[in-house]
């Protein structure tokens, strides 16, 4: 199992894809994360993991 796979198991995190070929299967997250990473990233920077938080 890859390590990504079993942090996500270890958390009760459950890895979701999309079916191959269908980019609307992901739509609204898409929109979702845009406008997260517009409004509240975008042009900043961080230069740690505890600065971001």
């Amino acid at each position: 199992m890859a390590h990504y796979q079993q942090q996500l198991q270890e958390r009760g995190l459950k890895q979701s894809m999309s079916r191959k070929g269908n980019r609307l299967d992901n739509a609204s997250m898409e929109s979702f994360f845009g406008i997260l990473n517009s409004e509240c990233f975008h042009g900043k920077e961080f230069k740690s993991v505890d600065e971001l938080e």
